[in-house]
């Protein structure tokens, strides 16, 4: 839960990076507000190879391909797209789900299965709303 809290947080915070323009002009021009961007921590993957921890922390090679975050210790697998975390019902991140922005295949990109993530588990959103539903008593589940 660790890694993939961090890693939401500090690609989260990537996309308001000057740099990375491109990605929130992105979601800004379909009409995703700033405070929904922030609710759902929506982020930007745009280098290739990256090292998100910090200096002389030990991260085991294996963990970070087993995380389904990582093709190798420094080569993100979501790079070059815009990110969604995938939050349990508790509302730790346990996966993401990314979009290239050009027609780069494949156009959508979804974190492999692992000890903390099967998608067929998993409701999107789910950790936001659990309050709402049960207040009203009513929940709209779409596709």
């Amino acid at each position: 839960y660790a890694l993939y809290r961090e890693a939401a947080r500090w690609y989260h915070e990537a996309l308001y990076k000057p740099e990375n323009k491109k990605y929130l002009d992105y979601l800004l021009d379909r009409d995703i507000t700033d405070v929904t961007i922030k609710k759902f921590q929506l982020d930007a993957r745009p280098l290739h190879e990256i090292s998100i921890f910090p200096e002389g922390k030990m991260i085991y090679h294996d963990f970070l391909i087993e995380s389904g975050l990582f093709l190798s210790e420094s080569r993100d697998k979501f790079f070059s797209r815009i990110t969604f975390p995938i939050a349990n019902g508790m509302g730790h991140v346990v996966a993401f789900t990314g979009r290239v922005l050009d027609d780069s295949l494949p156009k959508y990109l979804n974190s492999p299965a692992s000890a903390i993530f099967d998608k067929s588990s998993i409701l999107y959103g789910l950790h936001l709303a659990k309050q709402a539903i049960s207040k009203s008593g009513k929940v709209y589940i779409v596709e």
